[in-house]
């Protein structure tokens, strides 16, 4: 399997020109830059050849590849359409099935799911793709250890067969067993030889047991692969907050803002909340506040019920000295979640500070205020956990508001674990805060 710049290179270095004539030329390189994912400019514009694409506009096989790119890009939806159409004329199309199962996931489309899991199982038994829908069914109803008998039935009917082996990582990660996902996801990076993904997710499981070293390592190696990603400079940024490194972050980060403004689904704008956040975060941590209320205000766009935002615009307005507003904003945050603590420590704080027109927050008291917090929301997330057995929910906004996990190539994550991102709350990031607005006078 190469990487998308050997493919590019591949292509480009192959005698067509002057092993065929003019017209075959044309055919060859328009059916050849259809089979890459990330083309480079050179074979895009092969792609624009009207005449080729009207020929094949039916062709199976080109469909296939343009709902896998669109799949790459982020566009579920017409991907999905695009399988239909094909199954439609061939109803068990063996290259076409995975894709489709995936883009299944990602919709949370569950009836259809159980309905091709089923016929695949009648029809090939002994096939890796059945089980492997099987185990996306019982994956995104959340119960995870039939999901993972199944994808361990997939991988041993195909040992070669990756999108498996990522969903069977996926299903341990989500319960939060790092080192049998990790397993997984080792196994998957030897198959999948040109793929970033499984760097990626195992950075990934590395970033949630606190090894940054390691995690860095692996999301250098899938930039090598794919130099762009921005779930990779995503997670990157992420690292490198928690390390304290906050102007790699913000680079790193932005860095990934700008690709997905590139990306042709504007769709996939909901999904990347969680970055507008954390560019909030480390604009804050870096003192540009009126940046980090543009960046907060953007993801607020995007997920107008999400608390932690508002309690993160009300913090960054009390760096500012407007308390009047953050008290607005607190009182908001509590509107959507009555629970969220940082948002109830943080109003008391700005009520007192209104009620006694005091020019100054302590900052050794504010501290010791965000101390007080957390170890009583950890002690209340600890309380509040599910146990192992139970099925966890599928809906991304059920599962931990700290953390978030990327797409997946064949077998997409992110309808379950939210990208790997940490959405940090406000308090947490408060705590190394050194704002002058308060002493002068905050995943």
């Amino acid at each position: 399997m190469l990487t998308n710049k050997d493919e590019n290179q591949l292509i480009q270095s192959l005698p067509i020109d002057s092993q065929c004539d003019t017209k075959q030329a044309e055919i060859v390189k328009f059916i050849y830059s259809t089979k890459i994912c990330k083309p480079n400019k050179q074979l895009s514009t092969l792609e624009q050849n009207t005449e080729c694409g009207e020929f094949f506009k039916d062709n199976l096989d080109i469909m296939i590849n343009k709902a896998e790119r669109l799949y790459y890009d982020g566009d579920y939806e017409i991907s999905y359409n695009i399988c239909r159409k094909v199954l439609d004329r061939d109803q068990f199309h063996k290259t076409c099935i995975p894709l489709y199962v995936s883009t299944l996931v990602h919709l949370n489309k569950v009836t259809q799911l159980f309905e091709i899991a089923h016929s695949l199982v009648k029809q090939y038994p002994q096939d890796a793709v059945s089980w492997f829908a099987v185990g996306c069914y019982y994956f995104l109803i959340g119960n995870m250890d039939p999901a993972r008998k199944f994808f361990l039935k997939a991988t041993c009917l195909n040992r070669s067969f990756s999108p498996a082996w990522l969903a069977l990582g996926h299903s341990f990660a989500q319960e939060s067993e790092h080192d049998q996902a990790t397993s997984a996801y080792f196994t998957a990076a030897q198959i999948m030889k040109g793929s970033y993904l499984p760097f990626l997710y195992i950075g990934l499981e590395y970033t949630l047991s606190n090894n940054f070293k390691l995690a860095e390592r692996f999301y250098q190696q899938a930039l090598n692969v794919e130099c762009d990603d921005p779930f990779v400079l995503h997670e990157l940024g992420v690292i490198w907050f928690k390390s304290q490194n906050y102007q790699n972050a913000e680079i790193s980060m932005k860095r990934a803002y700008n690709k997905l403004k590139t990306m042709s689904n504007k769709n996939t704008y909901k999904e990347w909340e969680p970055l507008l956040n954390n560019l909030g975060h480390v604009s804050r941590k870096l003192k540009k506040y009126e940046h980090s209320l543009d960046f907060h205000r953007k993801a607020l766009s995007l997920q107008p019920t999400n608390s932690s935002t508002w309690t993160s615009i009300g913090l960054t307005s009390i760096f500012l000295n407007k308390f009047e507003e953050a008290i607005e904003y607190f009182h908001q945050a509590l509107w959507y979640k009555k629970t969220d603590l940082v948002a109830k420590k943080l109003l008391d704080k700005c009520l007192n500070q209104v009620k006694d027109q005091l020019p100054v927050i302590a900052m050794g008291e504010f501290q010791l205020d965000i101390k007080d917090v957390m170890l009583a929301k950890q002690n209340q997330q600890q309380s509040q956990k599910q146990p192992k057995n139970k099925p966890l929910e599928t809906n991304a906004k059920a599962q931990s508001a700290d953390f978030s996990m990327s797409d997946s190539m064949n077998f997409p994550p992110a309808v379950n674990r939210t990208e790997n991102v940490t959405d940090e709350s406000a308090m947490e990031l408060a705590g190394g805060d050194e704002p002058d607005s308060l002493n002068n006078q905050s995943h």
